[in-house]
């Protein structure tokens, strides 16, 4: 894979918006976040970093967005924001707790 190809993923993994999936529900108790699959015996904890990207992604904004919005709320951490919002989004689409949209 060239370096041109690796670009042109990157630059479509930032352009997806997602949301919440419907069969998810999302708890949130003394600074922690749990979401809960509907049907199945399933939690998943979820870090302050990935409860950030939950949270964000709603169906309103890109990922480039998300990154954004994290970036103005944290520039100290620019570096590491968008790595953190790619790996956080991939382990929720993978999960199945986020899934692609159209933009609202």
């Amino acid at each position: 894979m060239s370096d041109r190809d690796t670009n042109a993923d990157a630059d479509a993994i930032l352009s997806l918006v997602l949301n919440h999936a419907t069969n998810y529900i999302w708890e949130e108790m003394d600074g922690q976040v749990l979401l809960y699959r509907v049907g199945a015996h399933k939690a998943v904890h979820l870090n302050d970093t990935a409860a950030l990207i939950w949270k964000l992604c709603d169906g309103s904004r890109s990922l480039k967005d998300v990154i954004g919005v994290l970036g103005e709320a944290y520039p100290d951490m620019q570096d590491s924001i968008a790595a953190d919002v790619r790996s956080g989004a991939q382990m929720l689409l993978k999960e199945g707790a986020l899934v692609r949209t159209a933009m609202a």
